[in-house]
């Protein structure tokens, strides 16, 4: 496994140096960076914020109900009947409130993985525009390189045009 990272390398090394030669545009881009910076992921960021707290403020409000039905059970005021038809809206309460967090988890887990991956296909095509437009027949995450000359380093640039500040 070690022999072919070093021989795929070795290939890419070659790739790089004999395009390099002919005058072609290579460059490398932090994607973390990227994605981080891109006003759509940050749109993005915030309606999800928005979402989980709209699911939170939901669940506290049952968590009120429950703790409210807790103390009322355990204060000593109802009758039998009374501490048994509240004890079975209790169990029945917490079982409510331990499904609507189960399905806020699941809600959230999807609308997030649907959110990154619509920013993530709306960036994959930024920056192969942004490679077009500006002659780079070759642009790399800089994550995955052994080594980049920082002179290759075309983040901010990528940053910019991606956010429309061409």
């Amino acid at each position: 496994m070690k022999k072919l990272s070093l021989a795929m390398g070795f290939v890419m090394l070659l790739f790089v140096s004999s395009t390099y030669a002919q005058g072609s545009k290579i460059a490398c881009v932090d994607l973390f960076k990227v994605f981080k910076s891109y006003s759509k992921t940050k749109e993005a960021d915030t309606y999800l914020k928005n979402k989980a707290n709209t699911l939170q403020k939901d669940i506290d409000k049952m968590k009120g109900e429950v703790a409210s039905l807790q103390k009322l059970i355990s204060s000593g005021v109802l009758s039998k009947e009374e501490k048994a038809k509240k004890s079975k809206e209790l169990s029945e309460k917490k079982s409510a409130l331990n499904q609507k967090i189960k399905s806020s988890n699941l809600v959230m887990m999807e609308e997030r993985k649907a959110k990154i991956d619509k920013v993530i296909k709306d960036l994959e095509k930024k920056i192969e525009e942004f490679a077009k437009e500006n002659g780079y027949i070759l642009l790399m995450d800089k994550r995955n390189a052994l080594y980049v000359d920082e002179n290759l380093d075309v983040t901010d640039k990528v940053i910019k045009f991606v956010n429309g500040e061409k």
